[in-house]
This record gives structure tokens, sequence and C-alpha cells, in this order.
């Protein structure tokens, strides 16, 4: 096994206590699970999926996985795919995504509320990753962006 660290950091705002979950996990890998500075558990990841309870208010949470195992360089057979007779037509690009949600000239706290209110919605309609899904990987999407100014 190597030792070597991979850091996940998510900021949530909570109305009222939750229990959230980190996926697509190594199964059996060792995580220390940071809140707000502070160590609050270590783990082993079961089904790759982690628990995590987060209080009412703010907070940063940060993911730690530690003694990973190395990566094997198993070598997987290539399918080779015949061309399509009848191709569909692939969408033309519709520009990159306004992340500056509220027209202030930077991407911050302001426009993640407004990711966060949407996504609780239970309708969300804000879809950055154009998968056709609103869902956490838009929200990921979004901090890529964290302090961007505007064009």
């Amino acid at each position: 096994m190597n030792k070597y660290m991979i850091v996940t950091l998510l900021v949530f705002f909570c109305a009222q206590a939750r229990a959230d979950y980190f996926g697509s996990l190594d199964q059996g890998s060792s995580y220390e699970v940071i809140m707000d500075g502070r160590l609050e558990k270590s783990v082993v990841s079961q089904d790759g999926l982690l628990f995590v309870e987060i209080p009412e208010g703010s907070h940063v949470v940060e993911l730690n996985a530690i003694d990973l195992p190395e990566p094997s360089p198993t070598p997987s057979p290539t399918p080779t795919m015949e061309p399509d007779p009848d191709p569909s037509p692939t969408p033309e690009p519709q520009g990159s995504p306004n992340y500056d949600l509220n027209l202030d000239g930077i991407v911050d706290v302001f426009d993640l509320l407004a990711v966060v209110e949407d996504l609780d919605s239970g309708v969300p309609k804000i879809d950055f990753t154009a998968d056709g899904t609103a869902n956490r990987m838009d929200l990921i999407d979004f901090s890529m962006h964290w302090h961007e100014r505007a064009n």
C-alpha cells in the first residue's frame, strides 16, 4: 500500500441537521472526516459510500483518503466498435455556463447559496454539466469556478 492523501473540500449550508454521504469512494479504503478544522472520525468506506452527520449551520467538510491501494496496471481489452450507419447529430456547444448567478461580477458565496437553494428546491433547474440532470455534480462543477470574475 502507498500512503498518499486526496483531499475533498465541501462547504455545506444546512438549515437543519442532516446526514449526507460521499460516494464513488474506493471500497475498503480508510478516510478521515474533518469538519470545521477538527478531526471528526476515521472510517473505512463500505460499498464506496461514507456517511457524515452534518449539524445545522454552515460547515467546511474535508474528506482525506489515506492508505489507498496502488493502482494496478491491469490491461483490459479495448472493444472495437463498428461505425453507426445512421449516427445521431452531435449537439452544438452552448458555450460555457454562467456561474455568476446574481450577476455581480464574481462567483462567490451568494452564487453558491443560489445553487444550493435551487438543488434543494425539489425541482432544480441549474444544470452546469449539461447532462440533463441537476445534481451534486453541478455543485462540484460550480466549485471549480470559485472566485472567477465574470466576463
